[in-house]
């Protein structure tokens, strides 16, 4: 492949024919000899690129720079991470692919990242996936710092469209803000059971008034800290260390630490319940006793 093909596919990823009027000939050679191909009307990749999701974003983008990738594309995107499968794009000029399915609507100008590839804002992301992922797409929203105003300002913003009822009972769901599935369904289980005096996420500052830990889930008056710990994380060795090292310092400043699992919650419902009440009255008795 000629040289300056090659520079602009190691630069941009793919060559949309009408920004390069000059090297005409040279895409239609490489075409011919196999060197390039086309992956959208008049936008050329690489053939050993056409499967890679960052490269067919961008062919995207190039064949309609109106485009903005949304869904699962633009989550992974939006956290640096490779995504696989299928593409959701919001276009008015493509056609659906074997790799791309087209969304027609309409998105207002604020709701959109633009750059080299075009992206939902994460807010916009995080509510498009809402129904699919029950609420977790959320809950990961909340946990990168996204604050819950934004989400409901940006549901409102959207109007009426399909799912509007589900995504607003998901988004009453988050109230108290949970970082995961296992603590959403905490949340739900806390309230239906009429269990008050919590807070999620609770920041906990030591002796020189500094937030040094947050629980999953504190109740401040009873100096209780109820924390869900998924497997992928709390259960590889260093982390175990270091929770060890952050329970015995919340002890020493007062607190009582209390663990299950997120598969324990997700699982036994009745149970968790029963055991943060037991947790409870222990602590009272145990504060009726000092």
């Amino acid at each position: 492949m000629h040289a300056e093909l090659v520079q602009i596919l190691a630069t941009e990823g793919a060559i949309r024919r009408a920004d390069h009027p000059g090297l005409a000939r040279l895409c239609d050679w490489a075409i011919e000899h196999g060197t390039l191909a086309s992956i959208l009307q008049g936008v050329y990749v690489s053939p050993d690129a056409m499967g890679d999701a960052t490269v067919r974003a961008v062919a995207v983008c190039l064949a309609d720079p109106d485009a903005v990738i949304v869904g699962r594309a633009a989550r992974a995107f939006h956290a640096g991470k490779p995504h696989q499968g299928s593409i959701d794009v919001v276009s008015w000029r493509l056609r659906p692919r074997r790799w791309l399915r087209v969304q027609r609507r309409s998105l207002q100008p604020e709701l959109v990242i633009r750059g080299r590839v075009n992206l939902s804002c994460p807010a916009l992301t995080a509510l498009d996936l809402a129904i699919d992922t029950g609420g977790e797409s959320i809950d990961d929203a909340l946990r990168s710092g996204i604050k819950l105003a934004e989400l409901h300002a940006v549901h409102e913003s959207l109007g009426s469209r399909r799912g509007r009822t589900e995504i607003a009972r998901l988004l009453d769901e988050s109230r108290d803000e949970p970082w995961s599935p296992a603590e959403r369904r905490a949340h739900v289980l806390l309230r239906e059971a009429a269990i008050t005096g919590w807070k999620a996420n609770l920041p906990v500052k030591d002796q020189h008034d500094r937030v040094f830990a947050y629980g999953d889930l504190g109740f401040r008056a009873a100096h209780l800290i109820v924390e869900i710990d998924g497997d992928d994380w709390h259960l590889s060795p260093s982390q175990v260390l270091r929770d060890r090292a952050r329970d015995q310092r919340l002890t020493e400043l007062g607190w009582t630490v209390v663990r299950y699992s997120a598969r324990q919650v997700l699982d036994e419902p009745e149970a968790f319940i029963a055991w943060v009440q037991a947790s409870l009255v222990s602590r009272a008795a145990l504060a009726r006793a000092a």
